[in-house]
């Protein structure tokens, strides 16, 4: 997500010249405004979603505002098939770009646990919640990635940083309930801006039955200077408080939206519904202490998580960053759907004897193995660990969730002879990829068999483990969350 330059630019410029309403009607223009006009009949996925793109993804159009506005919606369906990240050459043969694509073809649709509907930040795109998305929908969730009005491939001419989003959102979640494309539990996951939409949208009478907010604000008046001041680099000293009042007045007259009536923090009374608000402890551009603001304000169940050394930016796009956050709090809804093996399924295979040097690793068992003293093969300087584990036979048959946290090495997972996630390093680091796998109920067999192979060049390889510390194998089951309140 990119802050809107614009916004910080058109704000310091107020100061310098009497141009406020015209500044502010830039201010509040749609990022996709300049080819808005072509948009209601685009339905494009998009481009970061990859190569298998037939199988459980399609797109729709949410006619909301009385027939004004048209929003685009990825809709991306749990499959017995998990997403995984690979590497393809563009047309440029420049080097290998991030695709998503699934694990192997010919999936079938799973029942989805619930239904996710993730709204982006300002100035950005579903495009941006791709990795998001994908983590949920291998954890079992329909996800629905939806740009903002005047966003992607929304139409839409003017923002009002929240009032008109939320009624979209509430207008569109109508039009998808009336067309049975939610499988309840509603869950609204927003990042930033989309946070701040979420909890307005929430407030009773709604379908919702839980939000999660990503660094949401507050007031959109008391952080719209933050971003001034650091995006107009040296231009930022000219930009007093009275200058920010001025331009905020302006915007709002311009966006017709009240900056404090029209607030998350306003609304949050009336909002009922148990609320996640996750919070960098470093933001300095939406501060954690605007989510504090909301935590005591919100009318239902609030969980507050601050998380130590982020900022803004990575909180906001990092998936490994926010999942093993969002992931557990909504699995401990399910009153213990999902339940691990006796014991830790894997391990960790110990310190390496150089932490600088390359290190690999690989974890394996079998459901019932025939010979437990053979070994598994492993590169030349790699280290083994071998668990064995005995199913339930009350599990045989049915779907399992593999959860491995995130990891920046090059990282293949196989269930059988199917490769079911993972990715090599073209050539060099990347970022990491938060791992969670759908296990087919036709692949849980007393035969069945999982490796997981690492090769990490630290001595713990950047290697990110789920809510407890140890990768576990779990039972898929079909609880659902608690319904929210109509």
């Amino acid at each position: 997500m990119r802050i809107v330059p614009l916004l910080t630019l058109t704000l310091l410029t107020l100061g310098l010249c009497a141009c406020a309403e015209t500044i502010a009607r830039r201010v509040v223009a749609a990022p996709n405004a300049a080819r808005a006009s072509h948009l209601p009949w685009q339905t494009t996925i998009p481009s970061t979603l990859g190569v298998s793109l037939a199988e459980h993804v399609r797109v729709e159009r949410l006619v909301v505002a009385s027939g004004a506005l048209s929003l685009r919606a990825v809709i991306m369906e749990p499959s017995t098939a998990p997403w995984q990240l690979t590497w393809v050459r563009n047309r440029a043969e420049m080097p290998k770009l991030p695709r998503w694509q699934h694990a192997w073809s010919g999936a079938s649709a799973l029942p989805p646990l619930g239904t996710v509907v993730i709204l982006h930040g300002l100035n950005s795109s579903s495009e941006a919640t791709v990795e998001h998305g994908l983590a949920l929908v291998n954890a079992g969730f329909r996800c629905l990635l939806i740009d903002i009005r005047g966003h992607g491939e929304s139409t839409g001419t003017t923002l009002s940083f929240g009032k008109s989003e939320a009624q979209d959102l509430r207008e569109a979640l109508d039009r998808l309930q009336q067309s049975h494309t939610i499988t309840p539990p509603l869950i609204v996951l927003g990042y930033s801006f989309g946070g701040a939409i979420a909890l307005i949208a929430a407030h009773e009478p709604t379908p919702i039955t839980t939000v999660i907010a990503v660094a949401p604000f507050a007031r959109f008046a008391e952080v719209a200077p933050n971003f001034a001041h650091s995006f107009g680099g040296w231009l930022s000293w000219l930009f007093t408080d009275g200058m920010a009042r001025k331009a905020i007045a302006a915007i709002a007259r311009a966006g017709n939206f009240d900056p404090q009536k029209d607030s998350p923090l306003a609304w949050a009374p009336r909002v009922h519904v148990p609320v996640l608000l996750v919070h960098g402890a470093d933001d300095d551009l939406v501060p954690p202490a605007q989510s504090a603001q909301l935590a005591k304000a919100l009318g239902g169940p609030v969980t507050l998580q601050i998380l130590p050394g982020h900022e803004h930016i990575r909180t906001v796009l990092d998936a490994n960053i926010t999942m093993p956050t969002i992931l557990p709090w909504l699995e401990s809804w399910t009153g213990g759907a999902y339940r691990s093996v006796d014991g830790p399924l894997l391990g960790w295979p110990g310190t390496p004897a150089s932490a600088s040097a390359p290190f690999a690793a690989t974890w394996a068992f079998r459901a019932h193995p025939a010979d437990t003293a053979q070994d598994w093969p492993r590169p030349v300087g790699g280290r083994n660990l071998r668990t064995w584990t005995r199913l339930p036979v009350a599990w045989l048959g049915r779907d399992l969730t593999l959860d491995l946290g995130s990891i920046d090495g090059a990282d293949e997972t196989w269930c059988g002879a199917a490769r079911i996630g993972g990715h090599p390093a073209p050539g060099g680091s990347f970022p990491p990829f938060f791992r969670r796998y759908v296990i087919s109920g036709w692949m849980t067999t007393p035969e069945l068999e999982l490796s997981v192979h690492l090769t990490t060049t630290t001595k713990d390889g950047g290697l990110i483990l789920p809510a407890g510390g140890l990768p576990l194998l779990r039972l898929r089951d079909d609880a659902r969350l608690p319904q929210g309140k109509n």
